[in-house]
């Protein structure tokens, strides 16, 4: 994508939102941002491309945001459910070895993005890959810290359990006929409930409660803050 690239997502989000990903045409898009359909296809090759870049952005930008996890007085159980809970677009950890960890979950679902350019695809996995190598260095940090008394292999196991669980609490719905964006439709006490669940299997330096809502909550629109500003500064400063 070309300089238009912010302008193209942010009115192709609206639509999703407003219609699902299948509801709304190109030219849709191209009367949403005022670019011809010409330059729209110049932008983007189609919706496949279109869901995939939307997902790396959203990742990019989040990763931003999550680099600050140490500053956000967190513990350290909170500090897992931070990273992992506030992944964009189901980022799967279930598989850690396998190359095409992070996108299987899109890629895999009733060939939905099976138009995809192999650029695009290769943009959306280098992002998953970064966010994943930041979960990886949090997890060593706290090994080095004793903050709990497992093994690397087991936490890891743990982790997977609880990507699954926040995969159906976030905003992506897929669907056999249509993708939609909605609100997350459960709680933030109740993901910390069941989060507690899954994160107690390992054997943690905390007394009491392992997580708090309040500052999960907190934490999260923090990092949404401080990711959507400094976007803004780089695409200022780009542009200038």
């Amino acid at each position: 994508m070309g300089k238009y690239r912010q302008q193209v997502l942010k009115a192709a989000r609206a639509l999703i939102i407003e219609k699902g990903l299948f509801e709304f045409s190109m030219r849709d898009l191209s009367k949403a941002t005022g670019l011809s359909v010409g330059s729209l296809y110049r932008e983007v090759r189609n919706k496949d491309d279109l869901l995939l870049l939307g997902a790396a952005e959203n990742i990019r930008r989040h990763g931003l945001g999550l680099n600050q996890v140490k500053t956000l007085g967190l513990n350290s159980a909170e500090q897992i459910l931070f990273q992992i809970g506030f992944a964009p677009y189901c980022i799967d950890f279930v598989d850690m070895d396998s190359d095409n960890m992070g996108t299987n979950f899109l890629l895999s679902n009733c060939d939905l993005v099976s138009r995809a350019t192999p650029k695009t695809v290769a943009e959306l996995q280098a992002y998953f890959l970064q966010y994943r190598q930041q979960v990886v260095d949090l997890v060593d940090g706290l090994i080095h810290e004793q903050a709990f008394s497992n093994g690397k292999a087991q936490i890891m196991e743990v982790i997977a359990d609880l990507s699954i669980l926040c995969r159906g609490t976030r905003v992506l719905r897929v669907m056999r006929t249509n993708i939609m964006f909605r609100p997350n439709l459960v709680p933030t006490e109740k993901l910390c409930q069941l989060g507690e669940l899954v994160l107690r299997q390992l054997d943690w330096n905390i007394d009491g409660p392992l997580l708090d809502p309040k500052k999960m909550d907190l934490a999260w629109k923090t990092a949404m803050d401080q990711s959507n500003m400094l976007s803004m500064s780089l695409k200022q400063r780009a542009s200038s």
